[in-house]
């Protein structure tokens, strides 16, 4: 399934940053059941290599501004660089949401004017020239759960202590995010399946079945790819 887009606005929380900077805190890392959030900039080595500057500067927007999000959803950040975020969340309703809310958040952020001329970033509006489509870093999302197991102890991860993932799952949602476009949201079944037993509070969200993929996770033990 994805969330290409919604039918109405999301208001499950809170819509504006001064907000969300106001109930900021800290989420402690999910231990069991765990629901998979990869974020990739489309195109962004090849913005990275283009304009280093600009891309540390929206990058770092980008960045801040989904953790404020985040947070309102109960998400942890496992990992980030300068191109993928990855995150766990407790379930798949809240995964879900912050995905489709996140798309739409991006979207009014204030990019900077060099990251907008650039060729390789993409400005679609609809059909009255008002309502933004794609404005800014394109992002890709994917969302997945299945088996993965989380380190005992946290470790360094730039700035930070983080608790690391590994696992089937995690491997998996690393393949699905690479298989979505930039402002689309993959949902895998197993994650959708969860969803759905609350279906009401993800009713405002357009969903489009995409058909049947194979999705492969490699076994470091066997050294093979299996699916």
């Amino acid at each position: 399934a994805t969330l290409s887009s919604t039918q109405g606005r999301l208001y499950f929380f809170s819509d504006d940053l001064e907000s969300a900077i106001k109930h900021a805190g800290k989420v402690a890392p999910p231990a069991a059941n765990v629901v998979f959030v990869c974020c990739s900039v489309a195109k962004g080595n090849q913005l990275w290599m283009e304009d280093p500057e600009t891309m540390r500067t929206a990058v770092t927007l980008l960045h801040e501004s989904l953790r404020l999000k985040l947070i309102e959803y109960g998400g942890y950040e496992c990992y980030s660089d300068d191109v993928s975020t990855l995150l766990a969340f407790h379930d798949s309703v809240a995964a879900c949401r912050f995905c489709a809310e996140a798309q739409c958040w991006i979207l009014s952020l204030p990019w900077p004017s060099a990251l907008l001329r650039s060729s390789l970033v993409r400005e679609e509006r609809a059909s009255d020239g008002r309502e933004p489509l794609f404005l800014g870093l394109a992002v890709s999302m994917a969302v997945h759960a299945g088996e993965s197991f989380m380190e005992p102890s946290a470790i360094p991860s730039s700035t930070a202590y983080r608790y690391h993932y590994y696992g089937r799952a995690v491997a998996q949602v690393l393949h699905m995010c690479s298989l979505a476009q930039g402002g689309q949201v993959i949902v895998s079944l197993p994650a959708w399946t969860l969803a759905m037993s609350r279906r009401a509070e993800i009713s405002h969200l357009r969903v489009d079945p995409l058909g049947t993929y194979t999705i492969v996770a490699y076994n470091s033990s066997t050294n093979t790819q299996e699916k």
